[in-house]
């Protein structure tokens, strides 16, 4: 199964952040998903209203830098080490936590591609939640997802909801 969940890859897509060319998708007025910020998009998440950044991507090193960055501009940051796929109940619990920090403000959470953070929202929104599949993948494609990025999806949630035990999806 980890094999077509590896393959979220890189998209073309209508940037939200003015004047860049971040990859974003607003899947609330408050959260936006989006791919790996260039050095120069710090500055205008805090001018543009941003008060976190969440960085889901793996890379400790590259995560230090970014929160040296975020902090700067006076955004709060948090980093979360979550895999590309085989995502665990854990990862979407931290997830939650890490949302619910957020002050006043729009969110910011990024990877590499905006792939991960899409199938973590989308378990996100059916695990703490309580979506069903249908409503997560249609306020994703609401938000610019495509129908490959939902096959995608789709077969991770799948995978996801096969190694977690119910006992794991009752969250606290």
């Amino acid at each position: 199964m980890t094999d077509n969940c590896q393959r979220l890859e890189a998209r073309v897509h209508t940037p939200l952040l003015q004047g860049s060319n971040l990859v974003t998708f607003a899947v609330t007025d408050k959260i936006i998903l989006a791919g790996q910020p260039e050095p120069e998009d710090w500055v205008r998440l805090a001018q543009q209203g941003f008060s976190l950044v969440v960085n889901v991507r793996s890379d400790p090193q590259r995560a230090a830098a970014q929160a040296d960055k975020a902090h700067a501009e006076g955004l709060a940051y948090q980093h979360l080490t979550v895999p590309a796929y085989e995502l665990e109940t854990a990862h979407i619990q931290a997830f939650r936590d890490a949302l619910a920090a957020a002050a006043e403000g729009k969110v910011l959470v990024h990877c590499r591609t905006a792939s991960r953070v899409a199938l973590m929202w989308m378990l996100h929104r059916m695990v703490n939640d309580g979506w069903n599949q249908q409503q997560a993948e249609a306020e994703l494609q609401q938000a610019g997802y495509s129908d490959d990025d939902m096959d995608v999806f789709r077969y991770c949630t799948e995978d996801f909801l096969e190694r977690a035990s119910m006992t794991d999806l009752i969250l606290s």
